[in-house]
């Protein structure tokens, strides 16, 4: 399943945005003007992923709905045919 790697990537995530936060507080001016730039490349892939991840979830769902219904019309059926079930 997948979770495990979105968990994974969302942690990776998070340490890259604290590490990038950690250096900003160190940094020169002239290289906090590039750890900043990098970091809003670093959020803007972030959601770029999050929109995909949706996009998934939301055909993950579309499926399981469908598969529902299928397995609610096959109960029907099964009732309807099977009065002893």
């Amino acid at each position: 399943m997948a979770w495990p790697s979105l968990l994974k990537a969302k942690d990776n995530a998070r340490s890259v945005l604290l590490e990038l936060d950690r250096m900003l507080k160190g940094a020169n001016s002239l290289g906090k003007k590039d750890i900043v730039n990098y970091r809003e490349t670093v959020l803007s892939s972030i959601d770029k992923s999050i929109l995909l991840i949706e996009d998934e979830m939301k055909e993950l769902e579309t499926n399981l709905k469908q598969h529902r219904k299928y397995f609610e019309s096959k109960s029907v059926f099964l009732r309807r045919h099977h009065k002893h079930l």
